[in-house]
């Protein structure tokens, strides 16, 4: 029998999360679109910290509980410009973006809430 997973598979547009492998590991990055059943449309922008437009699978990135919102209808180009004004109204959030997660000693991941 197979095991189920209880991961949440929805991830809201203009959520920032924290994407685990990759050349960008460890970084936050603005969930700006879906791209399939399996992928997400996120970026940085990389104006900010680097992290351009990609898309990653759902399962390497952790879901923050920070929303931006950007609006349901942009989309190209036009999502760098949405993102970074947001970014730019929203108190602390460009430092936010630029802060990659780490984990320190004593940390403990399974009871952080994100």
């Amino acid at each position: 029998m197979a095991v189920q997973s209880t991961m949440n598979k929805s991830v809201p547009k203009g959520s920032v999360v924290i994407l685990l492998t990759g050349e960008h590991a460890g970084k936050r990055a603005v969930c700006v679109g879906e791209h399939s059943a399996d992928e997400i449309q996120v970026t940085g922008p990389c104006s900010i910290n680097g992290v351009g437009q990609m898309h990653v699978r759902r399962e390497e990135v952790i879901v923050t509980e920070t929303v931006l919102s950007i609006g349901a209808s942009v989309s190209g180009e036009a999502v760098d410009e949405a993102v970074c004004s947001e970014v730019s109204r929203t108190a602390m959030m460009k430092e936010y973006l630029q802060t990659p997660f780490t984990l320190r000693e004593g940390d403990v991941p399974h009871k952080m809430k994100f």
